[in-house]
């Protein structure tokens, strides 16, 4: 453990600017980037995340959180994920973590037109943009689940 803690505490950061050092500031919190630890360390600190989740599913990979959920009703749906995407922000501001609401969106699947879908999702009291087709771990998935977006 105190080798953890001296890894963890009194690191120092500034930020240079025009040829001149800012203030150098005492880091509160967080893993140092690009360190051998730093992936480790995220996967302990992150263990927990998924059981805050109450009926969403997720993936992770890196820092990135991938959500799912299935319904036969759109309404339901996103009464279900708005409520799961609430205990996430609750782990995220216990675990001062941040949320980028700007690179997070949502996406349907379905086989019929989804577009008439007027319902929105906040995070953060900002909405998070409906996309059409998502590129996830390389591939490009369509909200029809056809190979076009892709190809």
């Amino acid at each position: 453990m105190d080798w953890f803690r001296s890894y963890l505490t009194k690191k120092k950061k500034f930020v240079p600017v025009g040829g001149i050092n800012a203030k150098i500031n005492i880091i509160e919190c967080g893993v140092p980037q690009v360190s051998v630890l730093g992936p480790l360390l995220y996967i302990i600190y992150t263990y927990d995340l998924s059981d805050t989740l109450n009926c969403v599913k997720s993936i992770l990979f890196a820092h990135d959180i991938t959500l799912y959920y299935s319904s036969s009703t759109v309404p339901h749906l996103y009464k279900t994920m708005i409520r799961d995407l609430n205990s996430l922000t609750d782990w995220f501001q216990a675990n001062k973590f941040s949320q980028n609401v700007s690179k997070t969106n949502h996406m349907i699947f379905s086989s019929i037109n989804s577009q008439h879908i007027t319902m929105e999702i906040k995070l953060t009291n900002k909405i998070i943009s409906k996309i059409n087709c998502v590129i996830f771990l390389g591939v490009f998935i369509g909200e029809h689940l056809k190979e076009d977006e892709h190809i």
